[in-house]
């Protein structure tokens, strides 16, 4: 369960708080390895959650957002026309 909290400081989270990453492409999905690295990167920059966030213009955008599934990076979800 996620729970909105204030920072404690500057810079500073109180355990209890998860944080959440968020990156938007409105214009493309970009291939299955850029995903996979950027989800890495969130992660590694102090994420517990990452939303990644792409424009699927055609169905196979959709695989390279599922290929996110098999690594350890997290859950996936997908919303509009080509949604997962």
């Amino acid at each position: 369960m996620l729970t909105w909290c204030m920072p404690a400081g500057r810079g500073e989270v109180p355990p209890s708080c998860k944080v959440i990453l968020s990156s938007h492409n409105f214009q493309a999905t970009p291939p299955a390895h850029e995903l996979q690295q950027l989800a890495k990167d969130m992660h590694a920059a102090g994420a517990d959650v990452v939303k990644i966030a792409t424009m699927a213009n055609d169905i196979t955008d959709c695989a390279a957002v599922l290929s996110l599934l098999q690594s350890p990076v997290g859950e996936a979800a997908g919303l509009g026309a080509w949604a997962l």
